[in-house]
C-alpha cells in the first residue's frame, strides 16, 4: 500500500482510496490519473492485511495508524475501512469465490402456468424461471435464464438442502 500512501495529489489519493474500496474483487481502475497497477497492488495488500488479522478491523487500524505513513492520510483510510467495512468483506469473499468460477451474487425468480390447448387435449404445467446474476474473477457480471419444470425444481431444492446439511 506504499504506493497509495506515496501519491502527491490529496485530491488523487482520495480518488485512489475510493477506487481501492470500490469493489475489491473487479480487476480493473477507470480513472484514469491512477495507475491501475497502484490499485490493484493496494488491493492485494489490503486483502492480505485483513486476512492475517483474522478480518478484525481493529488491528488493521492499529497497524495503519501506527505505519510511517502520512497520519492525515491514515485516518482518512481507517475511517473508509470502518464505512465501507461490510461492502469489503462481501467483495474479499466474492474475490476468494470467484477464482473458483462463476459466483451467484442475486437471484430473481418467477412461476408460470403454462397453457396449451389442441383439439385433443389441453396443456397445463407449471414452470419456474430462475435469472442468476453472477460474477467471475474479473469482475464481469453475467445473467443466466434457466427455465424447469416441478419435478427439476424440487430436485434442486432437495440438493441444496444436501448440501447445507453438509456444512451444519
Amino acid at each position: 500500500m506504499d504506493a497509495i500512501f506515496n501519491i502527491e495529489a490529496n485530491n488523487t489519493f482520495q480518488m485512489a482510496l475510493e477506487e481501492m474500496f470500490k469493489q475489491n474483487h473487479a480487476a480493473q481502475c477507470l480513472n484514469k490519473e491512477i495507475a491501475s497497477n497502484v490499485i490493484e497492488l493496494a488491493k492485494e495488500d489490503l486483502r492480505n492485511l485483513l486476512i492475517r488479522a483474522d478480518f478484525d478491523t481493529e488491528k488493521v487500524s492499529e497497524q495503519i495508524l501506527s505505519s510511517n505513513w502520512n497520519q492525515d492520510r491514515a485516518e482518512q483510510f481507517v475511517s473508509l475501512l470502518k464505512e465501507r467495512k461490510s461492502e469489503l468483506f462481501q467483495s474479499i469473499i466474492t474475490h476468494h469465490n470467484s477464482g473458483y468460477g462463476d459466483t451467484v451474487m442475486d437471484f430473481m425468480w418467477t412461476v408460470k402456468l403454462v397453457l396449451g390447448t389442441s383439439e385433443s387435449k389441453v396443456i397445463r404445467y407449471p414452470l419456474t424461471q430462475m435469472v442468476l446474476s453472477t460474477v467471475n474473477s474479473n469482475g464481469q457480471s453475467k445473467q443466466k435464464l434457466y427455465e424447469m419444470n416441478k419435478e427439476a425444481l424440487l430436485l434442486l431444492i432437495n440438493n441444496l438442502e444436501t448440501g447445507l446439511d453438509g456444512t451444519l
